[in-house]
């Protein structure tokens, strides 16, 4: 996380971009380790992106660890460590977790968020889309929260090249046919999912929409 936040810092101070023109793309486990770096950021009154897609993101780790009926809570111990039974590992992925990271934001920081597009799949086993959900949710009521608890999810505060953004794009797509990997749920051979690049329902058709908007 820290590396990834080193990199975009860097390419913005060299000039190479800017927060607003800076997008990025993260899945599954990547996308924890993309929401945690913006989330991060934030709380320290840094702003990397102007927007980024999340495919399957992993973004509740603390939920799914601590759930042994979950498959990733059996097999991946040795990633993240005993979560379930090592309160020293339970400890460390609080620090991290962008769910609970995002519980804890004030809401004066979520006015850089970036623009979001969270794609996940209903048959998905490996990171069911109630993570998504949950996310999305707590983000909105924090949005909602901001400016004297009117509604201002559709409002951005911050500035850019002298003018203000008056949208902020939060949207989440779960897509009842899909599971983990592109070719999950509809027969599509997942080793061949670039194929389906330009299909307008495949999901890296529409992030290239969302990224290109």
């Amino acid at each position: 996380m820290n590396d990834f936040i080193d990199v975009i810092k860097y390419l913005h101070r060299e000039g190479y971009s800017d927060p607003e023109s800076t997008s990025a793309t993260a899945s599954s486990a990547g996308g924890l380790v993309l929401a945690s770096a913006v989330l991060q950021s934030l709380m320290r009154g840094e702003r990397l992106l102007g927007s980024m897609v999340l495919q399957a993101p992993f973004l509740d780790p603390l939920a799914s660890l601590t759930d042994k009926s979950m498959p990733l809570s059996q097999v991946e111990v040795g990633e993240w460590g005993d979560v379930a039974n090592d309160r020293k590992y339970y400890e460390i992925m609080n620090k991290y977790s962008p769910y609970e990271l995002l519980g804890r934001m004030k809401s004066e920081s979520i006015s850089n968020f970036p623009d979001l597009l969270i794609l996940c799949g209903e048959k998905d086993s490996r990171v069911p889309a109630w993570q998504s959900v949950k996310f999305i949710t707590r983000l909105r009521k924090i949005i909602k929260s901001t400016q004297d608890g009117t509604c201002t999810s559709d409002v951005n505060l911050y500035k850019s090249g002298g003018t203000v953004r008056t949208k902020r794009r939060i949207y989440l797509l779960v897509d009842k046919d899909r599971g983990h990997f592109e070719g999950d749920g509809r027969g599509l051979d997942p080793a061949k999912a670039g194929q389906n690049d330009f299909d307008p329902f495949s999901h890296k058709a529409i992030r290239n929409i969302f990224l290109m908007e």
